[in-house]
Protein backbone atom coordinates (compact mmCIF):
# COMPACT_ATOMS: atom_id res chain seq x y z
CA UNK A 1 0.00 0.00 0.00
CA UNK A 2 2.65 2.61 0.82
CA UNK A 3 4.71 1.59 -2.65
CA UNK A 4 1.18 2.14 -4.60
CA UNK A 5 0.76 6.01 -2.32
CA UNK A 6 4.88 6.60 -3.08
CA UNK A 7 3.85 5.81 -6.99
CA UNK A 8 1.06 8.01 -7.43
CA UNK A 9 2.30 10.85 -5.15
CA UNK A 10 5.34 10.99 -7.89
CA UNK A 11 3.12 10.84 -10.49
CA UNK A 12 1.00 13.54 -9.59
CA UNK A 13 4.02 15.21 -8.88
CA UNK A 14 5.40 14.60 -12.41
CA UNK A 15 2.27 16.15 -13.84
CA UNK A 16 2.28 19.16 -11.69
CA UNK A 17 5.36 19.77 -13.03
CA UNK A 18 5.08 19.13 -16.66
CA UNK A 19 1.78 21.43 -16.42
CA UNK A 20 3.92 24.43 -14.96
CA UNK A 21 6.37 23.67 -17.68
CA UNK A 22 4.30 23.49 -21.12
CA UNK A 23 2.04 26.08 -21.44
CA UNK A 24 -0.59 25.14 -23.47
CA UNK A 25 -1.38 27.17 -26.77
CA UNK A 26 -3.98 29.76 -26.42
CA UNK A 27 -7.51 28.98 -27.13
CA UNK A 28 -8.04 32.12 -29.63
CA UNK A 29 -5.46 35.30 -30.20
CA UNK A 30 -6.12 38.32 -31.10
CA UNK A 31 -4.26 40.05 -34.26
CA UNK A 32 -3.62 43.00 -34.61
CA UNK A 33 -0.19 42.50 -37.03
CA UNK A 34 -1.14 44.30 -40.83
CA UNK A 35 0.29 41.51 -41.85
CA UNK A 36 -2.81 39.17 -41.72
CA UNK A 37 -6.62 40.41 -40.79
CA UNK A 38 -6.95 42.19 -37.24
CA UNK A 39 -9.24 40.62 -35.66
CA UNK A 40 -9.89 37.30 -33.49
CA UNK A 41 -8.87 33.24 -34.13
CA UNK A 42 -9.57 30.42 -32.89
CA UNK A 43 -7.55 27.54 -32.43
CA UNK A 44 -8.75 24.23 -33.84
CA UNK A 45 -7.32 20.64 -33.84
CA UNK A 46 -5.01 19.62 -36.12
CA UNK A 47 -1.41 19.15 -37.28
CA UNK A 48 -0.10 22.26 -39.19
CA UNK A 49 0.19 21.76 -43.32
CA UNK A 50 0.11 24.35 -46.80
CA UNK A 51 -2.82 26.53 -46.46
CA UNK A 52 -3.19 26.86 -42.69
CA UNK A 53 -2.74 29.90 -40.46
CA UNK A 54 -0.28 29.17 -37.20
CA UNK A 55 0.77 30.89 -34.02
CA UNK A 56 4.49 30.39 -33.81
CA UNK A 57 6.92 31.68 -31.18
CA UNK A 58 9.69 33.88 -32.50
CA UNK A 59 11.90 31.93 -34.51
CA UNK A 60 16.03 32.96 -33.45
CA UNK A 61 16.21 34.68 -36.40
CA UNK A 62 13.44 37.24 -35.38
CA UNK A 63 15.02 37.28 -31.73
CA UNK A 64 18.17 38.18 -32.83
CA UNK A 65 16.82 40.76 -34.89
CA UNK A 66 14.18 42.62 -32.30
CA UNK A 67 17.61 42.19 -29.91
CA UNK A 68 19.71 43.81 -32.17
CA UNK A 69 17.29 46.72 -32.61
CA UNK A 70 15.45 47.18 -29.85
CA UNK A 71 17.22 45.32 -27.19
CA UNK A 72 14.89 43.62 -26.11
CA UNK A 73 13.36 40.00 -26.86
CA UNK A 74 9.89 39.69 -29.31
CA UNK A 75 7.21 39.98 -26.62
CA UNK A 76 4.07 38.14 -28.66
CA UNK A 77 3.74 35.47 -30.92
CA UNK A 78 3.91 35.71 -34.80
CA UNK A 79 0.25 34.82 -36.76
CA UNK A 80 1.16 33.89 -40.38
CA UNK A 81 0.01 31.64 -43.37
CA UNK A 82 1.73 28.13 -43.97
CA UNK A 83 2.92 28.14 -47.61
CA UNK A 84 5.49 25.33 -47.39
CA UNK A 85 5.44 21.98 -45.59
CA UNK A 86 7.88 19.17 -45.85
CA UNK A 87 9.04 18.28 -49.35
CA UNK A 88 8.08 21.31 -50.50
CA UNK A 89 11.74 23.35 -52.42
CA UNK A 90 12.02 26.57 -51.02
CA UNK A 91 14.99 29.02 -52.61
CA UNK A 92 15.80 32.71 -50.99
CA UNK A 93 18.32 34.21 -53.56
CA UNK A 94 18.84 38.05 -53.48
CA UNK A 95 15.36 39.71 -53.29
CA UNK A 96 13.43 36.54 -54.33
CA UNK A 97 11.66 34.04 -52.36
CA UNK A 98 10.14 30.75 -54.67
CA UNK A 99 8.56 27.62 -53.22
CA UNK A 100 8.29 25.29 -55.60
CA UNK A 101 9.88 27.04 -58.35
CA UNK A 102 7.51 29.74 -58.08
CA UNK A 103 7.61 33.50 -57.00
CA UNK A 104 6.35 33.24 -53.18
CA UNK A 105 7.60 36.91 -52.50
CA UNK A 106 10.19 39.47 -52.89
CA UNK A 107 12.17 40.54 -49.46
CA UNK A 108 13.97 43.91 -48.53
CA UNK A 109 17.33 44.53 -47.43
CA UNK A 110 16.34 47.07 -44.59
CA UNK A 111 13.08 47.87 -42.80
CA UNK A 112 11.02 50.70 -42.74
CA UNK A 113 13.65 52.79 -40.38
CA UNK A 114 16.69 51.98 -42.43
CA UNK A 115 18.17 48.96 -40.51
CA UNK A 116 19.25 45.98 -41.66
CA UNK A 117 16.93 42.77 -41.88
CA UNK A 118 17.57 39.30 -41.30
CA UNK A 119 18.33 37.41 -44.67
CA UNK A 120 17.80 33.63 -44.93
CA UNK A 121 19.82 32.53 -47.96
CA UNK A 122 19.50 29.34 -49.67
CA UNK A 123 17.74 26.70 -51.93
CA UNK A 124 16.36 23.37 -49.81
CA UNK A 125 13.62 20.75 -49.53
CA UNK A 126 12.04 21.20 -46.34
CA UNK A 127 12.37 18.61 -43.50
CA UNK A 128 9.65 16.40 -41.75
CA UNK A 129 8.21 18.81 -39.23
CA UNK A 130 9.64 22.21 -40.69
CA UNK A 131 7.21 24.74 -42.75
CA UNK A 132 7.62 28.17 -44.44
CA UNK A 133 4.91 30.75 -43.24
CA UNK A 134 4.89 34.10 -45.86
CA UNK A 135 1.95 36.63 -45.89
CA UNK A 136 1.29 38.20 -49.01
CA UNK A 137 -1.32 40.55 -47.31
CA UNK A 138 1.30 43.58 -47.18
CA UNK A 139 4.95 43.34 -48.53
CA UNK A 140 6.46 44.55 -45.39
CA UNK A 141 5.58 41.07 -43.71
CA UNK A 142 8.12 39.72 -41.32
CA UNK A 143 7.77 36.15 -42.02
CA UNK A 144 10.10 33.05 -43.38
CA UNK A 145 11.28 35.37 -46.08
CA UNK A 146 13.50 36.53 -43.83
CA UNK A 147 13.73 34.21 -40.81
CA UNK A 148 13.78 30.74 -42.70
CA UNK A 149 11.86 27.64 -42.15
CA UNK A 150 10.31 27.38 -38.57
CA UNK A 151 10.36 24.00 -36.60
CA UNK A 152 6.94 22.08 -35.64
CA UNK A 153 8.01 23.15 -32.03
CA UNK A 154 8.02 26.78 -32.42
CA UNK A 155 4.10 26.47 -33.47
CA UNK A 156 1.94 27.09 -31.07
CA UNK A 157 -1.15 25.95 -33.04
CA UNK A 158 -3.51 25.72 -35.84
CA UNK A 159 -6.00 29.21 -35.41
CA UNK A 160 -8.85 29.81 -38.39
CA UNK A 161 -10.23 33.21 -38.23
CA UNK A 162 -13.40 34.07 -35.54
CA UNK A 163 -14.26 36.98 -36.26
CA UNK A 164 -11.53 39.68 -38.56
CA UNK A 165 -12.10 42.90 -40.06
Amino acid sequence: MKYTLLIIGGLAALAAGFVAVVKPAPLVVHNDSPSMPEGWYVRVPGKPGTGDIVVLQPPQAAVQYSLARWGERPTETFIKPVVAEAGDHVCAQGDIVSVNGFVAAHRMAMDGHGHRLPQWHGCRDLRPGEFFTITTRIPRSFDSRYYGPVSRSEIEGVYVPLWTH
